[in-house]
């Protein structure tokens, strides 16, 4: 059998914890954390569609560098209906276009930067993907999602 030796200050932090442990209810759980409504609703879309489209479609590159010539961006054959047809057939509740990536190219027309649709021969320098995307989702009763990089190489 061992002896253990009990000093004063062991016995009165002994005796101040057990008082503070009943001051404490047993039942003390840390709060669970409850979803927001548009979280919600992303968990139940549960399949939502990531379009990557923009200047690197045509410059063949993966990472943009800011400097590509609007001029290459011309996609002859656009057809924003066909991807939200096939994203509802493929049971996507939601798609999010690459509205402007690293790069800086703008899916729409814009007066803050040339590098833009609007500088492209794309619909004779009127085209606007984003429009036609968000117009496409719409119609197929796809919730639609943006995206917009904070950073801007160009």
């Amino acid at each position: 059998m061992h002896r253990y030796s009990l000093t004063r200050r062991d016995a009165l932090r002994l005796t101040l914890g057990a008082s503070l442990a009943r001051l404490i209810p047993f039942n003390l759980q840390a709060p669970r954390p409850v979803p927001s409504p548009s979280q919600l609703t992303w968990q139940r879309d549960e399949l939502a569609m990531f379009i990557h489209f923009g200047v690197n479609t045509f410059s063949n590159r993966e990472w943009g560098e800011g400097k590509e010539d609007p001029a290459i961006f011309n996609p002859t054959r656009l057809d924003a209906a066909q991807w939200a047809r096939t994203a509802r057939d493929a049971g996507f509740k939601a798609m999010i276009l690459t509205a402007k990536h690293h790069d800086g190219f703008c899916l729409w027309p814009t007066k803050t930067t040339r590098h833009s649709v609007a500088s492209s021969p794309f619909r004779g320098g009127s085209g606007d993907v984003v429009r036609e995307f968000v117009d496409a989702c719409r119609h197929e009763n796809l919730r639609v999602g943006l995206y917009c990089s904070p950073r801007d190489r160009n």
